[in-house]
């Protein structure tokens, strides 16, 4: 979930956006949480590798930025996470966010030296993380996806269904 920083400085459509942060890190929460007070954001400690219930409305969005590259595994038993956080999803709902990538994409030499370094010491479990299998997890949960790899980074989009028109 991180510290809150971009949420914190990002212009929203809307004057009272619905925002809610979830983490299993109460530290990491209770930071974002202060930082982005003023949204008055909803508040959910979860491990997402685990089913996901709130008592909330559903989400039109979902971000999920520099998560998946930190969860153990590979790409493919990770993608449980997507399954669980489509449970949250309006239908026609996006999901959206960004992981780096180990294998299938361009990394320079210190990129190679501080994923190893982090895989190493546990922050990383990106060893079995390529851009195949993104895209299959990717696929497999979502429609209309959208994957751009700017360096060993992918960024990524779905969504549930199509919208109607």
């Amino acid at each position: 979930m991180g510290t809150g920083y971009f949420l914190a400085r990002c212009q929203f459509p809307c004057a009272e956006p619905r925002i809610a942060l979830m983490d299993l890190n109460e530290n990491s929460l209770e930071f974002a949480q202060r930082r982005i007070a003023r949204y008055k954001p909803e508040i959910y400690r979860r491990n997402v590798l685990e089913p996901i219930h709130i008592n909330a409305e559903k989400f039109d969005s979902v971000a999920i930025n520099y998560l998946l590259h930190c969860l153990p595994g590979s790409i493919e038993s990770k993608s449980v996470v997507l399954a669980h956080l489509k449970a949250l999803m309006n239908q026609s709902a996006v999901i959206y966010g960004s992981t780096i990538l180990y294998d299938g994409v361009a990394r320079s030499r210190l990129a190679k030296w501080l994923m190893d370094k982090y895989n190493n010491r546990g922050i990383f479990s990106n060893q079995n993380d390529d851009l195949e299998g993104l895209q299959k997890a990717m696929a497999k949960h979502f429609e209309d996806i959208s994957i751009e790899v700017i360096g060993c980074v992918a960024l990524f989009s779905g969504r549930l269904s199509s919208p109607t028109p």
